[in-house]
C-alpha cells in the first residue's frame, strides 16, 4: 500500500461527524510535519476515484447501453436497495455489451463478457 493509499483509508475509515475542520487541520499539520505535502493531490485523485461504498455503480460497455437497458437497470438498482437516480456510470468497453450493477458488496452481473466467459467455461469444462 503506497502512503497515498494509507493517508486515504485513513480519512475513509474516520467517521464522517469527526471528519470537521478540526480532523483536517490535524492531518494536515501531520502531513507537513513529516513532509507529505507532495501526496495531497494523489490522495484527493485517490479519495475521487473511490466509489463510496453507499454508492451504486452501473457499469456499461457502450453509452448506448445506459437507454436500451434502462428498465433492466433499475429493476436492478432497486432490488439491491439503491436509489435510481443516485448512482455512478461507468463506460468500461471490457463489459463488451449489457450492464452490471453494484451496491456495496451486492453485485448483479448481466455483462455480455460474463455470459461469454461462462459459456466458455462450460464447454472447455465438459471435455
Amino acid at each position: 500500500m503506497s502512503l497515498a493509499n494509507a493517508y486515504a483509508s485513513v480519512i475513509n475509515e474516520t467517521p464522517q461527524e469527526l471528519q470537521n475542520a478540526d480532523f483536517t487541520l490535524k492531518l494536515l499539520a501531520f502531513m507537513r510535519a513529516r513532509g507529505h505535502m507532495s501526496l495531497l493531490s494523489e490522495i484527493v485523485q485517490i479519495l475521487e476515484n473511490k466509489p463510496k461504498e453507499a454508492d451504486a455503480v452501473v457499469t456499461v460497455a457502450h453509452g448506448a447501453d445506459l437507454k436500451e437497458f434502462a428498465s433492466e437497470i433499475k429493476s436492478a438498482l432497486s432490488t439491491l436497495g439503491a436509489d435510481a437516480k443516485i448512482h455512478r456510470t461507468i463506460v468500461d468497453a471490457r463489459a463488451v455489451g449489457g450492464y452490471s450493477v453494484r451496491a456495496g458488496s451486492q453485485i448483479i452481473d448481466n455483462t455480455f463478457r460474463t455470459a461469454l466467459v461462462d459459456i466458455y467455461q462450460k464447454t472447455v469444462g465438459s471435455r
